[in-house]
């Protein structure tokens, strides 16, 4: 039990640091969990998520003059004396009223995103550093995604539980090798047997064959003269 115990560590240093990588990246709150996810897809760095929400907001709902939900409300107001005229119109004057809507519910996330920074001035360094490891963990563990990351920590945590609880990975793996083995065997005397029976009938099509193309004739015409 001690040789397995130092035979199977590396691979629970492995699994323990997969675990605990996955542990100090944990969120507290599924939506924390998808921002996490994310900004571990590539977007950049806190600093330029924090202009790039700035700039969002503004093109969305400035604090003067039309931005994008605006220019939407502008056209729906347009289009809102003639919906009755076709239910076209009806269609895209519904459309307009759901997209400024959905616009403006936009603009005021990211103003809330904005909001939070300013009220927590270390919540850049914050994201910046979760970023960093999230994307140190991607590259130890070889992995090209933050769910594909959680999914080899789940797999991990698994695995290591079922070694503290008594399971044998290498008993298992030598379990399974035998099995197969077995089974390769299983199947060559199969093949052998099957081509033991197969021999009669198949020396006897080809002697059936051979006297159909005359050599048998010719065949048996030498061994008279002989």
């Amino acid at each position: 039990m001690t040789s397995f115990k130092r035979a199977r560590s590396p691979r629970r240093h492995v699994l323990r640091n997969c675990v605990l990588s996955w542990k100090t990246r944990q969120a507290s709150s599924p939506a924390r969990r998808r921002r996490c996810a994310r900004s571990a897809s590539g977007f950049g760095t806190s600093p330029s998520s924090q202009k790039a929400a700035a700039a969002a907001a503004d093109a969305l709902a400035p604090d003067e003059g039309d931005g994008a939900a605006g220019l939407v409300a502008n056209a729906e107001r347009a289009l809102a004396p003639v919906e009755s005229l076709a239910p076209e119109l009806a269609r895209a004057g519904d459309e307009l009223r759901d997209a400024e809507l959905r616009l403006r519910e936009a603009a005021s996330e990211l103003r809330g995103f904005l909001t939070t920074l300013e009220a927590e001035p270390g919540r850049l360094e914050q994201l910046e550093a979760d970023l960093d490891r999230i994307a140190d963990a991607k590259r130890r563990f070889r992995v090209a995604s933050y769910e594909e990351l959680l999914a080899r920590a789940a797999a991990a945590r698994a695995e290591l539980e079922a070694i503290d609880d008594g399971f044998d990975p290498a008993a298992a793996a030598a379990k399974a090798l035998a099995v197969a083995e077995q089974s390769v065997r299983e199947l060559a005397d199969a093949l052998r047997a099957a081509r033991h029976d197969a021999a009669p009938r198949f020396a006897a099509a080809v002697a059936q064959e051979l006297v159909g193309v005359g050599m048998g004739r010719a065949s048996s015409s030498q061994s008279s003269r002989t």
